[in-house]
């Protein structure tokens, strides 16, 4: 198994792990963008289109929602 491919599992597995995000108050948004930050190691002038799928994904309710209504604004990670 090369690095790659062992990187690109540690990494499915914290996606796994990682709690999804619905928006509520009581949520820390700034925690959760901090942890697909780490999973997908970019940096703020990354664009990337396969982290706004990762967020998504974990993207429920409320905040689900208002990404699908505003997701033709984001284009790449920084946006």
């Amino acid at each position: 198994m090369t690095d790659q491919t062992l990187l690109a599992k540690a990494r499915k597995a914290r996606f796994d792990d990682l709690p999804n995000f619905s928006g509520h108050p009581s949520e820390d948004v700034e925690r959760f963008l901090k942890s697909i930050k780490n999973i997908a190691k970019v940096n703020e002038e990354s664009n990337n289109h396969e982290v706004l799928e990762i967020v998504r994904g974990k993207l429920i309710q409320a905040a689900g929602l208002w990404f699908d209504n505003h997701e033709h604004i984001f284009k790449k990670w920084s946006d």
